[in-house]
Order: structure tokens, then C-alpha cells, then sequence
């Protein structure tokens, strides 16, 4: 039974390493030199505010991924998986209505 759990545990951690190196890959370059620019774009906004620089530091993170590949493949699947409703409000306890209160 342990050997059995231990194949698992290994064979799933190559899997797991496997799309970790991927998505990193996916990620971290981008096509053409649209990294760059974003990276470019934010250097000088955060040194012309500096009083800002922590939010356009978020601002410029966000540039840098979304002008990734990562970011590009995103942008495609989106409007596949959007009828999914994948937020997670869609059906969660939180947003069925309550039945009404009985009152004594």
C-alpha cells in the first residue's frame, strides 16, 4: 500500500514539475519586445512617481504577464471558458436567495 502511494506521489510530482516549467516558460518571455516595453513604460512612471511606486509596481506586474505569452494564451481561451462562469459566484451559497423567515 505505501509503495503504491509512493508511485502516485512521484509520478504525480513529474506531472506536476512538467506543467510548473511550462506555465513559468509561458509566463516569463513574450513575443516581440511587448515585455519590454511594458517593463520600459512602468520604469519611467515609477520614477516620475514615486510617491506611487508601489501601486504601479502591482500596475507594472500586471503589464509584464499580460504581455507574456501566458497573458496572450489567456486572452484566448477567455471568451471559451466565460459561459462557465468559473468566478465562483455563479451557484454559491452565497448568491441563491434564502427562503423567507417564519415568523412566530
Amino acid at each position: 500500500m505505501v509503495s503504491k502511494a509512493k508511485i502516485f506521489v512521484v509520478d504525480a510530482g513529474k506531472v506536476i514539475m512538467v506543467i510548473s516549467l511550462i506555465l513559468w516558460f509561458l509566463s516569463s518571455l513574450g513575443p516581440g519586445k511587448s515585455m519590454e516595453t511594458a517593463k520600459t513604460r512602468y520604469d519611467l512612471e515609477i520614477k516620475q512617481h514615486p510617491d506611487q511606486a508601489a501601486e504601479l509596481e502591482r500596475s507594472r506586474q500586471a503589464a509584464i504577464l499580460e504581455s507574456s505569452y501566458a497573458g496572450h494564451l489567456g486572452k484566448i481561451v477567455e471568451p471559451v471558458i466565460r459561459p462557465w462562469d468559473m468566478t465562483g459566484r455563479s451557484g454559491s451559497p452565497s448568491s441563491l436567495p434564502s427562503p423567507p423567515a417564519k415568523s412566530s
